[in-house]
């Protein structure tokens, strides 16, 4: 499997995009189910953004590249990027993050304590290798 991908910088409390496959990549090869390892995605926390409230930078990180990565969480809002493919170990290193903002109309924006309790992130192998998703949502 080959990808392609983009790097490119960002200024400071925003996404770090030096991790992740830019947004377009091209998969020249299709994926045979078991050939993927588990990139052990995984929220490091969760922290506000200063003078914005109801934006939220999630810092996260994996230990193996992986495809269509998916953040999902049932508190109303959206996510920056979702459905993107994650190269860990280019510079800076392997830690990447992405904004989640509240839904203008959803009332009073969740702390972030609630934002990290309520949020769960996959990639195509937790579908190829049949994880339960809905317990991993527990």
């Amino acid at each position: 499997m080959l990808l392609l991908f983009a790097v490119a910088s960002s200024p400071p409390f925003s996404p770090r995009r030096t991790t992740r496959a830019g947004p377009d990549f091209l998969l020249l090869a299709s994926v045979a189910p078991g050939s993927l390892v588990d990139p052990r995605l995984r929220v490091l926390g969760v922290d506000a953004a200063p003078g914005e409230p109801g934006r939220f930078l999630v810092r996260w990180a994996g230990d193996a590249p992986a495809l269509f990565v998916w953040f999902e969480t049932p508190l109303r809002g959206a996510f920056s990027d979702n459905g993107f493919a994650f190269v860990p170990g280019v510079a800076p290193g392997p830690e990447a993050s992405l904004m989640w903002t509240a839904a203008p109309d959803a009332g009073a924006p969740p702390s972030a304590a609630e934002l990290v309790a309520r949020l769960f992130v996959w990639s195509l192998f937790d579908v190829t290798a049949g994880v339960d998703l809905t317990k991993k949502r527990q």
